[in-house]
């Protein structure tokens, strides 16, 4: 089954994994209800895409009827709660909550970031390596989701802080937590974080 991972984080707040393998059959066969949502897309990815997302959806709520939505900014939305979605070469995140306003993201880990590095970390950023660079672009994805009314350009968010926790998950190379600044507003908010072999996922409540 694709469903890698659904956890409680905070109560009323639950962020799912899933993992994308492109058995588009299989899941129809499960989730049925979702033909006349996929329809809408004829390219494979986009459909597979949407696919976990809904399933996610559905595991995370049991509602099959729960439609996604967008607001005037493109922030996706769910009646009854407040979602957000992200995802990647593999994967596909959900952070949902009945009472936070929430932000995730999702990236597939290559050397790819380090091209357009410049355009995104700030020179008063720190980092020494492609995870750190590609955690900052994941964060700052993040971050921009969770403010989406104000639109932050990439150079209004600045990392202040990376911590990283000595206990981590099976499968998990690093996990831990940063804060970005809002400089738009002066808010700090925490960035949570985890990387494993393939994926770097970040998510932030508030």
């Amino acid at each position: 089954m694709p469903l890698l991972s659904i956890e409680e984080i905070l109560p009323s707040t639950k962020l799912g994994v899933w993992v994308i393998d492109g058995n588009e059959t299989s899941l129809l066969q499960k989730y049925p209800h979702l033909q006349s949502e996929i329809q809408k897309f004829s390219n494979p990815g986009r459909r597979n895409e949407r696919l976990a997302v809904y399933g996610l959806l559905y595991e995370m709520t049991g509602d099959s009827s729960l439609l996604i939505t967008h607001n005037d900014d493109g922030k996706p939305q769910v009646d009854g709660y407040n979602i957000s979605i992200s995802h990647t070469k593999g994967r596909a995140a959900v952070l949902l909550s009945k009472d936070k306003t929430v932000g995730v993201d999702i990236e597939y880990r290559s050397d790819r970031v380090g091209k357009i590095a410049k355009r995104f970390i700030r020179p008063d950023e720190w980092t020494d390596n492609i995870d750190m660079q590609l955690l900052i672009w994941s964060a700052k994805e993040t971050v921009y989701k969770l403010f989406s009314e104000q639109h932050l350009e990439l150079f209004e968010m600045r990392t202040t802080n990376i911590s990283k926790d000595k206990k981590t998950a099976e499968n998990v190379i690093a996990c831990g937590k940063l804060t970005m600044e809002n400089m738009k507003s002066g808010l700090l908010v925490d960035v949570h974080y985890r990387i494993d072999a393939h994926h770097v996922l970040t998510w932030v409540v508030k």
